[in-house]
């Protein structure tokens, strides 16, 4: 029985401490929002450009469930690969603080950080895995 628990057990660690891999996911267009998960890639129905959402760099939002003085913001990385150049960019959910803006342009291209979810609550410390950022990218 200790034997049987113990594989168990170290099956059940193994499985758990296997970072998933996200795959390229193939359709975003461009002049038009699109959802990317952390830690996925999606590229261009028309254009060969790569995007990859690598690390938020902080999250300082105002609770749902706290009244703030202040909005707060949230940063995150972001590599942005055209035509197998790749510069990471840090996109910002508000202009002035954080360390970066929301909107940066690379090339002929503008790069909008719409939205990052979830947003924050209280009670609940979010692992990066669950975050989700809003983009459009803009030709010029």
């Amino acid at each position: 029985m200790f034997r049987k628990l113990a594989i168990f057990s170290l099956v059940l660690f193994t499985y758990l401490s296997c970072e998933k891999e996200k795959s390229t996911e193939v359709g975003f267009q461009l002049n038009t929002p699109f959802a990317l998960q952390f830690a996925a890639t999606n590229q261009s129905t028309e254009d060969n450009i790569t995007v990859n959402f690598f690390e938020v760099l902080s999250d300082s939002r105002c609770p749902t469930d706290v009244t703030c003085v202040w909005e707060g913001e949230s940063s995150v990385k972001i590599n942005f690969k055209v035509d197998g150049t790749n510069t990471p960019l840090t996109l910002s959910t508000h202009e002035r603080m954080g360390q970066g803006p929301q909107a940066d342009t690379l090339g002929n291209y503008i790069i909008r950080l719409l939205e990052v979810n979830p947003y924050p609550v209280s009670t609940v410390q979010v692992p990066n895995e669950d975050y989700e950022i809003r983009l459009q990218i803009d030709e010029l």
